[in-house]
């Protein structure tokens, strides 16, 4: 998922964040216990994982090289993916011909995108737990899970108007 974001990460970067996070995974699930070592909370052993993880994924990433720079102005060319990740490769493309004003690089919709995932998260569940509490003549919380799925609904038709 990341590639979107950032256009040099490649497989490499992927493999090692798969490889890493399932190692520290067994570890501290395995190994940790029988080290010595003071037990770790859960909050503590998954901020120690997503930092040993990325680490090792960034650092393999400046490591490796990236992908050829023909295949990532195709796929740029192609998808146009947004953000300050991939500003070298938008004004690369528009030296390169064929991409000129609004067409160098599109609005990042990807904040707008995540905002509506989340309105679209709350309308289902509240929806979900409002059906719950009405079968179970729960009327107060019922009232109040029907009105947070209505109002998470009418902030994704929104999203979806613009």
């Amino acid at each position: 998922i990341l590639r979107w974001f950032w256009w040099r990460i490649n497989a490499y970067s992927e493999i090692t964040a798969m490889v890493v996070s399932f190692l520290i995974a067994l570890y501290f699930n395995f190994v940790h216990s029988h080290t010595g070592l003071p037990e770790l909370s859960n909050a503590a052993q998954l901020v120690s994982g997503v930092l040993i993880t990325t680490a090792a994924w960034v650092l393999v990433t400046f490591l490796t090289r990236p992908v050829d720079t023909t295949t990532l102005l195709n796929f740029y060319r192609l998808v146009r993916p947004g953000g300050p990740g991939w500003q070298k490769l938008a004004e690369l493309a528009a030296k390169d011909g064929g991409l000129s004003g609004e067409n160098i690089q599109r609005d990042w919709d990807v904040p707008s995108g995540i905002l509506a995932m989340i309105a679209g998260c709350l309308a289902v569940y509240g929806m979900l737990f409002a059906v719950g509490y009405w079968i179970y003549g729960n009327t107060g919380p019922a009232t109040i899970m029907t009105l947070i799925a209505l109002g998470a609904g009418a902030w994704l038709v929104r999203f979806f108007r613009k």
